[in-house]
């Protein structure tokens, strides 16, 4: 006779069922190992655990011996391995990101700020394995720290790598790729204007900051402006006004004078200017453009609020936007005046020889434009126009006579009759032809701190009867001009003395 049994599942007893029965029942999942069970000839119910068959049987655990503190091989093994595991990864992210912090340099040593922080998370993970037990710190397939700190490592030598390279080179502002590809440096030109724009930006909140204490401050210009035109009916007498509530403090006049003075449509950009100044400090730069934005539209052909309105941009949308009204608007001179500004000194302080020679060409050519009245004309306050005339002309004389002489007067020369020394620290590539027409780059280009060096190849060099064409490209990519050398007439195997650092010729002039 087939055994019966009863269980029991939650204090509820069923049964009686079958040895088959109760097997399928545990195979199913319904009866539980800590469910009752009983059957005849038992004493008591107990756990259907204690069923012989009826639940698999667990694998005993045998226990994990542990490692020998002999067994040195498999640990170096792993730790190899893990070397090699965290390289893998480190490697190539360290050199995907510190080739593109290096490309981002004009905008700042990101690859040392990289190079500090990879460092300091390697001091961390490594002061958290040293406090492990000696079997944990032999375990390397942990994550953290072993992981953590290997990976630290490698970032930290791909980092410092980048960031030595560029301090070994020489690369100034523009990172290794940029001081050596000159395709890159124009490509960082173009897109990281950002640290420009920063730099105009600062200038502007510094400008408004300076004119707002100077509209709250300088209240004794009243006295030289005189008191309020009555009834005011001109172009004139309504921007005497303005000045006379700006000055005073009287912004909310202010503007309604300005308003007013806008309306008549007038040539000057002193007004425009004073307007647009006022409105930054007081309602902020979006304020301010939007404003102008809505004069554009109000008075298309005005020449003055087109170009006052250019002065709201920055970089080298700005120094595009200003080459293409001068080309446009020949006459106007004052563009002529805010062209020299972009290429000073005040506003462009990493500037090259290239950036110097174009400030001193357009300080000319407004000076030239003054004599025929195509500055001054352009401007209500004829004092305030004498002064910028005065100030352009005191740039144009220290350009041509200050401690840069050297720069403009000698920028490029010939030594040993074939080593072209170009004497601007911007320099990228170097250029030459004997016809002005088929130029070539000059070879073995030495970089030092005053000086860029290029040897030419080409026999023709050597000819005293031709003429040597040369220019170079700066760290924007602009072109220089083009200088003629008579071949003949060059004598010296090193600079002239006085330009430039000390030379010191077995750095230069190889065997």
């Amino acid at each position: 006779m087939a055994k019966e049994w009863h269980y029991a599942i939650g204090g509820e007893k069923y049964g009686p069922v079958t040895s088959q029965q109760l097997k399928a029942l545990a195979d199913s999942g319904e009866l539980q190992p800590s469910d009752l069970a009983w059957t005849e000839g038992k004493d008591e119910w107990k756990p259907a655990s204690g069923i012989k068959g009826l639940f698999p049987d667990k694998p005993q655990r045998k226990p994990t011996p542990p490692v020998p503190a002999s067994d040195e091989k498999k640990v170096s093994i792993s730790f190899q391995s893990s070397l090699a595991h965290g390289g893998k990864y480190a490697t190539a992210i360290g050199g995907i990101c510190g080739l593109a912090a290096d490309f981002l340099t004009p905008l700042g040593p990101f690859n040392g700020y990289l190079a500090i922080i990879t460092a300091l998370c390697g001091i961390t993970f490594f002061l958290m394995w040293r406090r492990l037990s000696k079997e944990q710190r032999s375990n390397w397939d942990l994550m953290i720290p072993h992981q953590a700190m290997i990976f630290s490592v490698y970032l930290l030598l791909a980092f410092g790598f980048w960031y030595g390279a560029a301090a070994m080179c020489d690369s100034g502002d523009n990172g290794v790729l940029g001081a050596n590809i000159t395709a890159v440096a124009q490509i960082q030109n173009t897109l990281l204007g950002i640290e420009s724009t920063v730099q105009d930006i600062k200038k502007d909140t510094s400008e408004i900051l300076s004119e707002t204490k100077k509209i709250s401050g300088n209240i004794d210009k009243l006295g030289n402006l005189g008191g309020l035109k009555n009834e005011p009916k001109t172009p004139s007498e309504f921007y005497h006004n303005a000045r006379v509530h700006e000055l005073s403090g009287d912004f909310r006049q202010a503007f309604d004078s300005y308003e007013r003075y806008v309306s008549f449509d007038q040539p000057f950009i002193d007004p425009i200017d004073s307007y647009l100044t006022l409105l930054k400090s007081q309602n902020g730069y979006q304020a301010a453009a939007h404003e102008l934005r809505k004069l554009k539209e109000q008075f298309p052909s005005s020449t003055a609020i087109e170009f006052v309105s250019l002065r709201l941009e920055t970089g080298q949308e700005r120094l595009n936007s200003l080459e293409k009204f001068a080309q446009s608007h020949p006459e106007f001179g004052p563009a002529l005046l805010d062209l020299a500004d972009f290429y000073s000194a005040d506003q462009m302080p990493n500037r090259s020889t290239v950036d110097m020679g174009k400030e001193r060409n357009y300080l000319e050519k407004l000076l030239e434009a003054s004599v025929t009245g195509k500055f001054d004309r352009y401007f209500i306050d004829k004092k305030f126009a004498d002064n910028l005339l005065a100030d352009a002309r005191g740039r144009l004389t220290a350009s041509e006579n200050g401690a840069a002489t050297f720069q403009s007067s000698q920028t490029v020369f010939l030594a040993n009759h074939n080593q072209v020394w170009v004497m601007d620290n911007k320099a990228t590539n170097i250029f030459y032809s004997f016809d002005q027409n088929e130029w070539n780059a000059v070879t073995d280009l030495v970089k030092t701190n005053f000086l860029r060096r290029g040897t030419i190849s080409d026999q023709r060099i050597f000819d005293q009867s031709k003429l040597v064409y040369i220019k170079y490209l700066d760290h924007r990519g602009q072109e220089s001009q083009v200088f003629k050398i008579g071949i003949a007439s060059v004598k010296q195997s090193s600079p002239p003395k006085g330009l430039g650092q000390p030379i010191n010729p077995s750095r230069f002039i190889k065997d």
